[in-house]
């Protein structure tokens, strides 16, 4: 690895580029189970009852979503200051 290569990959742009691409993945998961775990709800909601799996999953996915918002806020965290 040069030392061009070296310094271009710890900048603070490219970590920042790189914590980007990660919280954008995140964020993607993130909405996908809060859209399960809200059908869920609702169809326990409209009175139909779930299945002792889907159960499970509605409490699985809640512990989920809450993992997913805490590790996206620290990911938030970890934005290095761009110098101009």
């Amino acid at each position: 690895m040069s030392a061009a290569h070296f310094q271009n990959y710890h900048s603070p742009e490219a970590h920042n580029a790189r914590l980007a691409k990660i919280v954008s993945r995140k964020n993607r998961r993130l909405a996908a189970a809060k859209a399960e775990h809200l059908w869920l709800c609702d169809l326990e909601a409209d009175g139909i009852k779930l299945s002792l799996a889907d159960s499970d999953k509605c409490s699985a996915l809640f512990f989920e979503i809450r993992e997913l918002a805490a590790d996206i806020l620290d990911l938030d965290n970890l934005q290095l200051p761009v110098e101009n």
